[in-house]
């Protein structure tokens, strides 16, 4: 019992920190393909970004939302239509809308499709000088809502917080460079530590507040370690994420 007691404590943080890289990598990939198709064509084509992320997110979604909806109907699951609502139009991370087991889990799509529909539309309204700025200011004011708030899981906060650091990286070339330059394998283990274990370390609040930053050097610092990317790129990883 006590040994099952520590791997769910050890086991919560880490389902956390698998969803906030999640963000951060999205914010990160997201960005560089627009920064992208601005370089090559002077422009950000809104609409096709909107019909690309269309296309791969809502049929799936669909998909899985009709199956539980027959399985409510015919009596196998018992789910309020608020729930099926609330997973349609992403709004399980908003807490306007109750969102019981069968889509709970749709709290983290509705943070990416939230990020999808605003910062497109950010990123071609701003000048790109003053894109790295904006972000910046962004991160602080998430940061400090998340230090003032009661502590959550599946913070929405940190969640758009995470994002955010992940669209820094790709737009600002010296945030990128800090990066480069800090990458550290002993800095980098005592991040994976302090991620991890900070609960027993007595480190929650540290670790909850700088959780975007934590993440982001956990990923992109930690690709420029030789023995990281060795076993990120080993085979058997490989295959998984395929």
């Amino acid at each position: 019992g006590i040994a099952l007691h520590y791997v769910q404590r050890l086991a919560e943080p880490i389902a956390e920190i698998g969803v906030q890289i999640f963000f951060c990598i999205s914010g990160a990939i997201i960005t560089s393909l627009l920064l992208r198709e601005e370089q090559a064509t002077r422009r950000v084509s809104i609409w096709a970004f909107y019909a690309r992320r269309t296309c791969r997110i809502l049929p799936p979604l669909f998909v899985y939302l009709g199956v539980v909806a027959i399985a409510r109907q015919i009596g196998s699951i018992d789910l309020p239509i608020s729930s099926l609502v609330g997973a349609a139009s992403f709004t399980c991370n908003t807490g306007l809308t109750e969102c019981a087991w069968f889509t709970a889990h749709t709290w983290s799509l509705a943070v990416e499709e939230q990020f999808y529909l605003a910062w497109p539309m950010l990123f071609v309204l701003l000048p790109a000088r003053w894109r790295a700025s904006f972000l910046v200011s962004v991160l602080v004011l998430l940061t400090a809502v998340e230090a003032i708030r009661v502590p959550v899981f599946h913070s929405n906060p940190t969640s758009f917080a995470c994002i955010a650091i992940g669209a820094l990286y790709a737009v600002s070339d010296p945030f990128r460079q800090a990066f480069a330059k800090a990458a550290n394998a002993w800095l980098w283990s005592a991040v994976v530590v302090l991620l991890l274990l900070n609960q027993f370390l007595g480190l929650q609040f540290i670790a909850r507040i700088g959780l975007p930053l934590l993440i982001m050097y956990l990923v992109f610092a930690g690709n420029r370690l030789v023995y990281v990317r060795s076993f990120l790129e080993s085979r058997p990883l490989q295959i998984l994420g395929a």
